[in-house]
């Protein structure tokens, strides 16, 4: 984990998530992700990255059932801050 600060998840965040699956899944308007791109791979899916805001944990909670409702695999997630977003896939 390259970041060692200590994040309240009682609090708002904003994480980025990379997850491998097919399209179909990731376009559902279940997950509603504020931004997101792909890169394909030799498999049947595709891995893509995104990054979605999160009030609390009980919604960070929920947002990984559907996640796991849409049998994506989850590869990484990681908490970001606000300016951090400029740098991301858009």
């Amino acid at each position: 984990m390259k970041n060692n600060k200590f994040y309240s998840f009682s609090l708002e965040g904003i994480y980025t998530f990379k997850v491998y699956g097919d399209l179909m899944a990731i376009n559902s308007h279940e997950l509603k992700v504020e931004a997101f791109d792909s890169v394909k791979t030799n498999g049947f899916g595709q891995v893509y990255s995104f990054y979605k805001r999160f009030k609390d944990q009980s919604h960070l909670f929920s947002f990984l059932e559907k996640i796991y409702d849409l049998h994506l695999t989850i590869l990484s997630i990681e908490k970001i801050t606000e300016s951090e977003i400029n740098k991301l896939i858009v």
